[in-house]
Formats: C-alpha cells, structure tokens, sequence
C-alpha cells in the first residue's frame, strides 16, 4: 500500500520579532542568465503561454517525511513551466513526491519533465516521464531527477514540470516539485562548506579538551588533520541565541534574540542566504525544535531542510550525505545540527556499558529525563546521583562523535575532503552543579560558554592547536574567507585563518551575553587571563583569572574596579540590542521601606513582550493594550524583582508612575537610569535623551532602603543592521556613539 500524508506550510517570519507570524516568502531577484538559477524564484507560467494565469501558483516550504524544501504544489491544471535562459553545459534538478492518503497504483500518478525551446513550442524534449511508483523513493522521500541540458543550449527554453495519470486532476492527490534548479557544474568553485553545530557540548566532554578518552576516539583520529581552538567561546549560554550568532556572523543582541526562545527575524542575513544567493545548494539537518520547526526563522537561504526532534547522530549524519547527494554538481553549504548531548538523557547502551561501570542502583540506570525538577531544587542532588547521570550525558558525547565519524567516512569515501571546510562547534555547554545549577541558559560560566571548535581545511594546518581567544561569531568571517568573499564591516567576528596567522587585533575583546529567559541580563567580557560577568540587573561583577582559575572558584572583582566599570561600558555599546527593553526592579533592603509597589507604564503603540522574574505569589502585572499596571511586594528577601517590557518597533518614549504602599514617596523612585529619584512619582522617559551612558541601575542598590528602579536599553542597531536606517536618534546620541566607535 502506497500512501503517504504529507504538510504544506509556507513559511516566513515577520519583522515583530517576537511574535512571528505567516507571511508570503520573499527571495532575490531572478538571477541573470549567465549564472545559475533557483527557479523558487522565477514566476512560472501555468503551462507554455505567452501570458501568466491568475493566481499564480505560489512557491511553499513543502515537507515530506520530515524533510522540508521550497517548492510547488502542482496546479490544477497539472503543469508548471519555468522560461529560462540556458548557456552551454546546463544541468537541471528538481525533487519530487507525492503526497496523498490514497493508494496509488500503477498508472495512476506519472511525472513528466520536458524542455521546450521558447521559439519552438511545438518541440518536446522530454527530459523525463515516469510512474510515481516506480519511483519508489518519490513516494516516501523525496526523489531526485537531474539532467544534463549540454546538447540544447544555448538559447531560451521552457522547464516544464506536469502530472497525469488517473489521479492526476484528483485534489486528494498532490505531486510536489521540490527545489527546482538550473546550474553549471563547470562553474563550481570546489569549495564546500560543512558547519557541525553540537547542541549542550560541554568543552570536557572531549578527549582532545581533558575529557575522558573513550568518549571521543573519532575525533582524536580526526583532529590530526585539523586545527584546535582551545579557547573558544559562545555568545549566548542556550540555543537560539547562539546558533543565531553562529550562523549569522552577529551578536544576539543585534539580531534581537536573546530571549532563548524567539523566532530569527526575516530581516537578518544568515551564511545560508549569502551562501544561496552565489549559487551553493544549501542544507539544514536538524533536532531541535526551536531551529528546525517552520516558524523558527532557521529556514532562511535554505534549499532543503530536515527536522527529527531529538535525532540521533547516526541518522542526521544520513540525512546530511543525502543533502550533499541532492547537490549533484553544485557547490554546497550544509548545516549540521546534532541535538545530543542535549537532555533527555538516554545514549545508546554499548555507550552506557562502555562508560557507565560504576555499580549503580538507583532511578537513571539507561536514561535521565527529570532535568525540569533538577533546575529548581535548591540543593543539588546527592554525588552519586550526579555522577550517574553526568555518565549517561557522557554517552550521548560517545553517540556524536560516531556519528562524527560516520560523516567523515563519507567524506573521504567521496573524495569530498579536500574540497570541503568543515567546522566543528556547539552552541553551549551544560551545568552539573558546578556552580550551584543545572543545565543551561541560567549562567555564563565556562561550563556553559567556553566550547570546542575544531576546524579541517585548506587554510589551517594539520595538528595545529591554537590558543588565542575566539568566539562562534568568528565562524561566518571564515566561511566567507573561504570563499574569497568580502566580509562585511559590521561582523564582531575575525576570520580564524587571520587568527592562525597571527594577522589579527591581537588586544580584541571576546563578548557574550545571558538571555532574558530567567531574568538574567548578564554580559561576558574575554580579556585573557580575566573574564567578566557583568550583571545589569543588580549591578554584581564577578571577574575570573581564567589562566590561574580555570574553574571560576575564586571572584577577584575587588581588587579591579576601574577595570570592571570600563568593561561595562565596552559590553553595553558592544552588544547594544535592536529593539528597546524596559526593564522595572524592586530591589534594595525590604526591611527599610514600603510594603508595596503599584503603578504603570504605557507603552506607545504596545507591547510586544512582557515577562517577569522573582515575583511572589501576591505579586501580579497586566497587559491592556498599551498599558501595563503593576503591583508587587517588597518582601523579596534576597531575590531581584523584575517585569521585562519590549516595547513596539520604533517607541521613542515611555511614561510611567510607581507608588508606595498607595502614596507617592519621592525617596523610592528611580525612572532616569542612574541615580537620580523622581520626586513626583510618575516620569516621560525619552528613550534616546534621558538615557545614561552606560545605563545601570546604582551599583548600591541591594543595600539601600527598597525601592522601585526603572532600566531602559534603547534600541539602535549597529550600523548595516536590519531596521537601522528606521532608528531616529538625535545628533547628540549619535555624537556620543560616533566618538566611542559604535556609528561612524
């Protein structure tokens, strides 16, 4: 029985940010003719006419057994023809499948692919005609049809792509044309690109960075031919923040995603498109859900995309060789997404027995899934528990690494390596109460941002190990000096060939930041030996000499602080965030004040977000429309109080009142972003004039009476970032950003 359902979505993501929503999908203008074409982006004719049929048939991100490509669902008139300027050697692909819950026999379902000459219609080259189910792969994959053109061209021609057979006017059944492509083999720069991106990989877990050695044996082995970044951090400590800076080139902030679950806008640039848009096939294999589901903004610049969640290493790497097979002649780019070592915890049992032979006998003898429940206990577990379930992490390590092996053996079974730049990063690491907390995206310690990245290629010697400073954000400025291309200025980033070199800002800063996922807004700062954890809520500061201390056991914050308030500044200029934040803090010695803390701010034109941290059960705040009302305690002990607020693109002001215990206080509000109260209670904050540089609440703001702060981080985007020239500010701000190097 041949059947097969199948979902048709069309994806995009709108410039709100963080409230994606579904929009046609917009993609370069149609190539010229002298060079390869998507035909994604050529408006097709509804058969071989002279003029387009209304609608025309919109191209969609179709999926086929979790494997997502953009492409056409066949009209109902069956037939789709793209006109197309041919040179000589042309190839052509496309994939195909049908998609349907009936069963399909033979003859019922063929698919036809024809090249006509534009000034001869009536000449068909029939390219291909086929019965779906003879085509067995087409039914439950994709299939792949490619051709070589050479013998037509050069010269106008018609592609045009028709369903028949008995089935074929049914509107139960569907053929789908996936990813329709004109290229020149001839023309193939013979650099590919193989970004593996490692979800929740500690840097120990890795025997080439002091982690056990039966963990990694392929990487050891693969390592010899490669170069090792032994200092190497993320940019962000949980997922989405972190691929996004990995694959785009920029900082979380600048592509306002620091929230750990947001979508990536449209707006922003990924290596994918720049990568697509110069004629690669491009790829995505991927596990996790925040990056592979349809909504994610991951998808931009991508031919074909494949999304299991939680995938095993073995069937990504599959997955991925099967991309590269689909290129077929073209260059190609493909971003591997392995989502182990990532929790749930269950590693294949070879890795448990291999690994995990201390006797055990408690709950999490094959698997660990209670990481919810770890993250909110206020004692760690007892050693051994951790110990057993760090082993079984361990495990999901040892599964990476062989399905690391498994994509270098087909590597080097296809000739494919000495062609192909291969990098091999992660996004974060994971906490196993080293510093009092599990998991991730709670802190910025080494556990969680200091990560390996190894990288195979021309351009990096063999058995190199490299212990500058690096960042994720140097990842892309490689790619496209691979390539030969330009980076742009904007990019924090250095190309690593120049660090291998040594033709580098030897004194650059390597930066990070927490997200807003717990209400954290912490900030790192890599000035080898030292690293700063910069704490803008609260105003702590930890600093680290990482050289001496590489555990981060003992904060040397005071014997530095001229040192820590430059850094303050560096961080909130260097990674400024696109759109504003409004951040409200109840904070100080609840002993010495009010009992409680009421009020608003009204938001022009609304609010996009809005989240709390700490907050009691007798504390509450709520949206209507522009305005958000507020009423918390005081009573917070040690905890931070704080109700995050992401006003609309563009606000430029905001107004807001606080009252204590129902009565102005003029002593116990703090609206200005330094430390100046407000007596009268209620303020108009202008964003771009009334905001101190840099902006934090007073660093005594723990030890004095409670009261009520208000923290604004406007939004300007660093130059040549998405919605920059939308960014009025006034030319005394821009003076201020033009003479600490933020703006030219």
């Amino acid at each position: 029985m041949y059947a097969l359902m199948t979902r048709f979505i069309l994806t995009a993501v709108s410039f709100l940010l963080l409230l994606g929503c579904v929009s046609p999908p917009t993609g370069p203008a149609p190539a010229p003719a002298d060079t390869p074409i998507s035909l994604i982006n050529v408006t097709p004719l509804v058969g071989v006419e002279t003029a387009l049929r209304d609608p025309v048939p919109t191209p969609e991100r179709l999926t086929i057994d979790e494997n997502s490509v953009w492409g056409w669902l066949s009209p109902p008139e069956k037939s789709l023809s793209f006109l197309v300027e041919l040179k000589e050697n042309a190839h052509f692909s496309v994939l195909f499948g049908a998609a349907t819950e009936k069963l399909i026999e033979n003859g019922d379902l063929t698919a036809r692919i024809d090249l006509i000459p534009a000034e001869d219609i009536e000449t068909v080259h029939e390219l291909y005609n086929k019965d779906v189910i003879e085509d067995t792969y087409a039914l439950l994959h994709w299939g792949s049809f490619n051709a070589d053109l050479s013998e037509y061209g050069p010269g106008q021609f018609y592609i045009k792509l028709t369903v028949e057979g008995r089935l074929a006017g049914d509107s139960e059944v569907q053929l789908l044309w996936g990813q329709p492509t004109v290229y020149y083999p001839s023309e193939r720069s013979h650099k590919n690109i193989l970004l593996i991106g490692v979800d929740t990989l500690r840097l120990d877990a890795l025997n080439i960075y002091g982690g056990r050695e039966e963990i990694s044996p392929n990487l050891r082995r693969l390592v010899e031919t490669g170069t090792v970044f032994t200092r190497c951090w993320s940019q962000a400590p949980i997922t989405v923040p972190s691929f996004a800076s990995m694959l785009t080139g920029r900082y979380p902030a600048d592509l306002n995603v620091t929230l750990g679950f947001d979508t990536l806008p449209d707006g922003v640039l990924t290596v994918a498109e720049t990568l697509h848009s110069d004629n690669y096939a491009t790829g995505m294999v991927c596990g996790n859900t925040y990056l592979g589901n349809d909504q994610s903004g991951f998808q931009q610049g991508l031919d074909e995309s494949w999304y299991r969640l939680n995938a095993i290493p073995s069937d990504s790497a599959e997955k991925a060789a099967e991309m590269i097979e689909h290129a077929d002649g073209r260059d190609w780019f493909i971003f591997l997404h392995l989502m182990d070592p990532h929790s749930p915890y269950d590693p294949p049992q070879e890795f448990i027995d291999s690994l995990c032979d201390e006797p055990y006998e408690g709950e999490y003898e094959t698997e660990f899934n209670d990481g919810a429940e770890w993250q909110l206990v206020t004692e760690p577990p007892p050693q051994e528990e951790i110990e057993r379930v760090r082993c079984l992490y361990d495990g999901e390590a040892a599964d990476v690494d062989y399905g690391v092996g498994q994509m270098f053996d087909y590597l080097e079974a296809n000739d494919l390596l000495e062609n192909t730049l291969v990098i091999f990063a992660a996004d974060h690491g994971e906490e196993f109460f080293e510093h009092g907390q599990f998991e991730h995206g709670q802190s910025l310690y080494e556990e969680l941002v200091h990560l390996p990245l190894i990288v195979w290629g021309l351009d990096f010697p063999e058995g190199a190990v490299i212990d500058t400073p690096v960042g994720n954000t140097d990842i892309v400025p490689t790619i496209y000096r691979w390539l030969g291309m330009e980076i742009p200025e904007q990019f924090p980033g250095t190309p690593l060939q120049d660090v291998v070199s040594g033709n580098f800002d030897s004194e650059r800063l390597i930066f990070g930041e927490g997200t807003l996922r717990r209400g954290s807004h912490e900030k790192f700062v890599i000035e080898w030996p030292y690293k700063f954890i910069l704490d803008f809520f609260t105003n702590e500061t930890e600093v680290y000499d990482l050289e001496s201390d590489p555990l981060e056991l003992t904060d040397i914050s005071d014997s530095m602080p001229d040192l820590i308030e430059r850094q303050y500044g560096r961080a909130i200029l260097e990674m400024l965030p696109i759109q504003t934040m409004v951040m409200l803090m109840i904070i100080g010695d609840s002993t010495d004040g009010p009992d409680r803390f009421s009020g608003s701010f009204r938001l022009p034109g609304g609010v996009v977000f809005a989240k709390d941290a700490g907050l009691l059960e007798d504390d509450e705040f709520n949206v209507d429309g522009e305005t958000v009302t507020f009423d918390f305690s005081s009573g917070q002990g040690d905890e931070l109080k704080v109700l995050l607020m992401i006003p609309m693109p563009g606000t430029d002001s905001f107004e807001v009142s606080v009252l204590a215990d129902g009565e102005i206080d003029p002593d116990r509000f703090f609206p200005w972003t330094d430390d100046t109260p407000e007596p009268s209670g209620s303020a108009t904050v202008k964003i771009y004039e009334d905001i101190h540089w840099p902006n934090r609440i007073p660093p005594d703001s723990m030890t004095r009476p409670v009261s009520a702060y208000v923290l604004t981080i406007p939004g300007v985007p660093r130059e040549g970032s998405p919605g920059f020239e939308s960014v009025e500010l006034d030319e005394s701000t821009r003076e201020i950003l033009r003479s600490l190097g933020y703006i030219t």
